[in-house]
């Protein structure tokens, strides 16, 4: 680090980094380059009024090691609802995409439930909770021919 340089802080009140969006936004911004400062990243404890209170805190620098991305500017668009749609080849717009998905995708097996699978033979027959009962006796009629 260099005279004069900042840091920059992301921090939630928790203990648990995976319960902060601002470790995803760690991540993205350290995908493109921006420095973390890994000795004062971590959880930090304190008493505040008589209660202990836990925070997550990630610690960056103030731009990209090539210089071209200052972090300000991409907190700025990170936290943009329309960077994606304005800037979609910045690289920062494909990793939100991709958090943004995995988000989408994570909810959609969760929402989707288990998937029952029957065999016989060389066949397979897949029935979710949302199949409905004509189209599961069909399926296993199937299966069964």
């Amino acid at each position: 680090m260099h005279k004069g340089s900042k840091i920059w802080s992301l921090e939630a009140l928790t203990s648990d980094p995976l319960a902060t969006r601002n470790t995803i936004l760690f991540a993205a911004l350290t995908a493109v380059g921006i420095p973390a400062e890994p000795d004062l990243c971590g959880e930090y404890v304190e008493e505040i009024h008589g209660e202990r209170v836990s925070a997550t805190v990630w610690r960056l620098r103030d731009r990209s090691l090539d210089g071209k991305f200052p972090t300000e500017d991409l907190i700025k668009l990170w936290n943009d609802p329309e960077f994606t749609t304005k800037h979609p080849e910045h690289p920062l717009a494909y990793i939100k995409c991709a958090f943004e998905n995995h988000t989408r995708a994570v909810a959609f097996i969760k929402e989707q439930g288990p998937i029952a699978m029957r065999r016989r033979g060389k066949k397979i027959a897949l029935i979710t909770r949302h199949t409905s009962p004509e189209l599961k006796a069909r399926i296993l009629d199937e299966l069964n021919k």
